[in-house]
């Protein structure tokens, strides 16, 4: 019960975390950045849970996972360079997890 109640709960705990790396979070900063940064720590946060529950497109590795949650921290932190970074590691994982499918849609994609 404890285990699961993390992986759920994980997120909760690092929205907090979120708001003071990047102000742009609480509305602070010009439309673009404020954009940016919603888009960036949504897929951070979704880049955290794929590396708790072990699932990102597919069934993922330990060194997957922790390729997952250094791009999730980097995407969470809030700077561009850690977004590009962070981006990079998502989109290299899920074009490696679309090769390792040979070309044929991942589970739970269309």
């Amino acid at each position: 019960t404890s285990t699961t109640s993390f992986k759920i709960g994980l997120a909760a705990f690092i929205v907090p975390f979120m708001f003071f790396y990047s102000p742009a979070i609480l509305m602070e900063g010009s439309g673009l950045q404020i954009l940016r940064v919603a888009v960036t720590a949504t897929i951070g946060v979704v880049m955290l849970a794929a590396a708790v529950q072990a699932w990102y497109f597919g069934a993922v590795k330990a060194w997957q996972r922790l390729l997952l949650l250094a791009g999730a921290i980097c995407m969470i932190y809030g700077g561009i360079y850690t977004d590009i970074a962070g981006l990079l590691v998502g989109i290299g994982l899920l074009l490696m997890q679309r090769g390792q499918s040979g070309g044929r849609p991942l589970p739970g994609t269309t």
